[in-house]
C-alpha cells in the first residue's frame, strides 16, 4: 500500500486521472500474451481465409509475421520478467503506449494481409508493405524501453507462494490446450493444411519453438517439404509440456522457478520485522 501512495502523491493530474491511467496500463500487461496469441493464430487462419491463387503471397507475408512474433515474444519476455511487473501488474506509461500501438498497426496490418489476398476484394498489397515499416520501428522501440527500463533485483516477496499457486492454474489450462493442439495436428494434418498448423504448433512451443524453426527446421524443409518443417515444431511443444508437468508436480520447483522468473527472493519473517523496526 505504500508503494501505491507514494505513486499516487507523485503522479501528476487528479486521483481519476491516475487510476484511469492506472487501468490502461495494466490493460496493456495483461495484453502481453494475448496478443501473441492473436497475432499467431490469425496467421494461421490466413492460410484458410486466403484464395487458394493466393497462398505464395501468404507465405511472403507470414515471414514477416515469423519476425513479428520473435519480436513480440522477446519484449513480452523481458517485460514480464521485471520485477515490478510482479508488484504492480502495470506496465509504464510510455512503453505502454508504444505496446498499444504496435498491437493496433499489428492488427490492422493482419487485416490488410487478409484483404490482399482474397480475390473477393480488389488485391491491394500496397498497404500491407507500408505498414511493415512502423511494425518493425514499433517494436524496436519497445525493445530499447524494456532493456532501459532500471531493475531492481531481489525485490524481496514473502508470499510469492501465492503466484506460485496462481501459477499452477495457468499451467493446468496450458496442459490441456497443449495437447489438444498436438493431438488436433496428429488427426486432422493433410498435405493441403500443413501451413495452417506452423503458427499453431509454433505458440505453445514458444519461446523454444521460434528458434528451432529457424535453425533446424527451415533447412530440413528444403528435403522433406512443409511437413517436415511443421512436425518438427513437435519437439519445443513437448520440453514445454514436460516442464509444465514438471511444476505443476512439484510446488518447490514451481515457486523457485517463479522467484528466478520475476527476480524475487523471499524475506524471513525475523528478518522483515527487524527491518520494520529499524525503519
Amino acid at each position: 500500500m505504500r508503494i501505491w501512495r507514494v505513486r499516487l502523491r507523485q503522479s501528476a493530474g487528479s486521483p481519476r486521472q491516475y487510476i484511469c491511467g492506472m487501468s490502461f496500463r495494466r490493460v496493456m500487461f495483461w495484453m502481453l500474451s494475448p496478443a501473441i496469441v492473436i497475432v499467431a493464430e490469425a496467421q494461421s487462419a490466413l492460410y484458410f481465409l486466403a484464395a487458394p491463387g493466393q497462398l505464395t503471397t501468404v507465405l511472403i507475408f507470414t515471414s514477416f509475421g515469423y519476425v513479428l512474433l520473435g519480436s513480440m515474444t522477446l519484449n513480452a519476455w523481458l517485460a514480464l520478467r521485471h520485477p515490478e511487473s510482479y508488484r504492480l501488474r502495470a506496465l509504464p506509461l510510455h512503453l505502454s503506449v508504444v505496446h498499444a500501438a504496435l498491437y493496433a498497426t499489428a492488427f490492422v496490418w493482419l487485416g490488410s494481409v487478409y484483404v490482399s489476398t482474397n480475390d473477393a476484394v480488389e488485391n491491394d498489397a500496397s498497404l500491407v508493405w507500408v505498414l511493415c515499416i512502423p511494425l518493425m520501428a514499433l517494436s524496436i522501440a519497445a525493445l530499447v524501453l524494456i532493456a532501459r527500463r532500471p531493475v531492481i533485483d531481489g525485490v524481496p516477496i514473502e508470499a510469492s507462494e501465492r503466484l506460485a499457486r496462481r501459477v499452477g492454474l495457468g499451467l493446468g489450462a496450458f496442459l490441456v490446450l497443449a495437447t489438444a493442439t498436438a493431438v488436433s495436428y496428429l488427426l486432422l494434418r493433410t498435405a493441403d493444411n500443413d501451413g495452417f498448423w506452423t503458427f499453431a504448433l509454433m505458440l505453445p512451443g514458444l519461446p523454444w519453438s521460434h528458434t528451432l524453426y529457424f535453425i533446424i527446421a527451415l533447412p530440413l524443409g528444403f528435403a522433406g517439404g512443409q511437413a517436415v518443417v511443421t512436425s518438427v515444431l513437435l519437439l519445443p511443444l513437448a520440453v514445454n509440456v514436460a516442464l509444465a508437468l514438471g511444476l505443476l508436480v512439484s510446488p518447490r520447483f514451481r515457486t523457485r522457478t517463479v522467484n528466478w522468473f520475476f527476480r524475487l527472493h523471499t524475506v524471513a519473517r525475523q528478518d522483515a520485522d527487524a527491518l520494520a523496526e529499524d525503519q
